[in-house]
Formats: C-alpha cells, sequence, structure tokens
C-alpha cells in the first residue's frame, strides 16, 4: 500500500531525461535563431545560422577534398554526428565562395534560371538524401568544399562518465527541464524539490 506513494528514479532513467532535455535545449536555441518562414526547414536558410554563440562547442566545420567528377559529396564517411548543415562554401585557392542551399525539387528551374543559375561565384548545393549532397558551380570545379554542421551533443551516461559537451552555463536548464520533464512523466503537481 505505501509503495504506490513512492515515486523512484533509476539511473537509467537520469540518463534518459537528460539526454532528451539536452536535445531539445539544442533545437530549440538552433531554431530560435534561424530567420526563415519555415521553421521546421532548416535548408531554407540561405548562407549560414547566426547568433549561435550559447552552443558555440557544438559547432564545427570540415573540409572535402578532392570533389568527385560527379559533384555528388556523400558526408557519411566524413560527418558522423551532424544534427543541422550551417553552411557550404567553395575554395579555389584563397579564395571562397557561400554556396546556396536549395531543396532538391527546385534545381532544374535554378538551374535554368538565367539570373539565379549556379556559377564558380554562386555556386549552389542540394540535398540529394541519406547524407548526399550536390554541389553546382557552372563549368567550374572548385578544389574543396567547406561545411559547417552543428553536431550531435554528447549521449550524457553516468554510469560511464560521459558527460554533456554543452556550455557549462548551460548544464543548470538542462537540468531543470529533465526535472520538468520527470515531474510531467508522474504526473505530479508539485515541484518544491531543489
Amino acid at each position: 500500500m505505501g509503495m504506490q506513494l513512492i515515486r523512484a528514479i533509476l539511473p537509467e532513467s537520469i540518463d534518459d531525461y537528460l539526454n532528451d532535455s539536452i536535445i531539445e535545449l539544442t533545437r530549440n536555441i538552433i531554431l530560435s535563431n534561424v530567420q526563415t518562414v519555415y521553421k521546421d526547414k532548416v535548408t531554407t536558410q540561405n548562407n549560414s545560422i547566426s547568433g549561435l554563440n550559447s552552443i558555440g562547442t557544438l559547432i564545427k566545420q570540415v573540409e572535402f577534398n578532392p570533389i568527385p567528377e560527379n559533384n555528388e559529396i556523400d558526408l557519411k564517411t566524413k560527418i558522423e554526428d551532424c544534427m543541422f548543415y550551417t553552411s557550404f562554401a567553395t575554395n579555389y585557392g584563397t579564395t571562397s565562395y557561400s554556396a546556396r542551399i536549395i531543396e532538391n525539387d527546385k534545381v532544374h528551374s535554378v538551374l535554368n534560371d538565367y539570373c539565379n543559375r549556379a556559377s564558380k561565384e554562386y555556386p549552389v548545393i542540394t540535398y540529394i538524401g541519406d547524407d548526399v549532397f550536390k554541389l553546382y558551380c557552372g563549368d567550374t570545379s572548385p578544389e574543396n568544399l567547406l561545411i559547417n554542421y552543428i553536431k550531435i551533443p554528447n549521449t550524457v551516461s553516468l554510469s560511464k562518465n560521459v558527460s554533456c559537451d554543452l556550455p557549462e552555463h548551460l548544464h543548470h536548464q538542462v537540468v531543470e527541464n529533465a526535472v520538468n520533464k520527470f515531474f510531467q512523466s508522474v504526473g505530479s503537481t508539485t515541484q518544491n524539490v531543489n
């Protein structure tokens, strides 16, 4: 009879609540900084995402070289832990050009548009699927492609001593969100616990 009133939490459940809170907080920070009409389509952001200093430890850059003949860039082997791609840029020696990220179903209309077509100075990149992108640069081929992305935060595990790689100033908010998620899961209406 008394066991019905006891609310216990297992160590692996703590990890689950913390990891859910970390992912939710990271996505909220990213989406609150994306200036687009479609909040669910981060790929419509034209050039880059700014104002993400609070998750600066998750912002990474990788260089893809050489560019294949068919300009299809397979990032499965280069980037294993990507949450969002934020920008692409082509490099020609010391000069680089930011690539426009467009949706795959709009490629042909952009390539046939006289004013907006892809060129060396205005490259276009599109997502084909399964971490494969196609680069359009007109008749030129860049030396390499610079890719900026936001990595997936570490999966926290208290038993294996794996900690969060978010900046320290977000840790309190992560724990508060995890505690709120726990209280919601057990149907608690009081949260007087510090």
